[in-house]
């Protein structure tokens, strides 16, 4: 991390509030108690980094009077174009949330007569909870068959982890490549923290 991706890092952590550096925050003064609590200090944990949660490849694109290097900047004008995208698609759309605070494994005898177009699972599907089989088994059943979009959303928030640390570098090495246009210009931006 440069200098001034450390600066923007450091601002962000320290009040939990995704804007542009050097922006007015005159109407954004007061800290994000999701993520800091109040004595000031980061309830997240160290290694976590905002941009990891996105797509690097297409918040790089942007070019809203960025700095090719001002990822912060881009992942705040990107966040700002899906958000009015999504705001768009839910005005147009019917759309119904169903909760539940039950065994995920158990809901399929609880909800027989129900169907979903998706089901979002989070990381159960990681082998240190629940497992990709057992979701696979259980779940699938509450898909709607008239759908042939109907999916399964989840996380494998772990899964690099689980696979041979010898094997993670190659991995990482094949993503990237895959993204190829992108590969040469920014590998010395990536590095594989373990």
């Amino acid at each position: 991390m440069c200098k001034a991706e450390q600066i923007c890092f450091d601002n962000f952590r320290h009040y939990g509030i995704l804007l542009p550096y050097g922006a007015l925050n005159a109407h954004h003064n007061t800290q994000n108690r999701f993520i800091v609590d109040p004595t000031c200090s980061c309830v997240m944990t160290v290694s976590l980094d905002l941009l990891s949660g996105w797509d690097i490849f297409k918040i790089v694109q942007v070019r809203h009077r960025t700095a090719d290097e001002d990822f912060y900047r881009k992942l705040f004008f990107y966040l700002h174009k899906q958000f009015e995208m999504f705001i768009d698609r839910l005005q147009k759309l019917t759309i119904n949330f169903d909760l539940y605070n039950e065994d995920a494994l158990k809901l399929n005898k609880k909800l027989n007569d129900k169907r979903f177009d998706r089901i979002y699972i989070n990381n159960l599907g990681d082998e240190s909870y629940v497992g990709i089989k057992s979701i696979l088994t259980k779940l699938r059943l509450l898909l709607n068959a008239n759908n042939q979009h109907a999916t399964l959303i989840t996380l494998f928030m772990n899964w690099l982890l689980s696979v041979p640390q010898s094997d993670q570098e190659e991995i990482m090495e094949s993503i990237l490549k895959n993204n190829s246009k992108y590969y040469s210009k920014w590998k010395q931006k990536f590095t594989l923290i373990m």
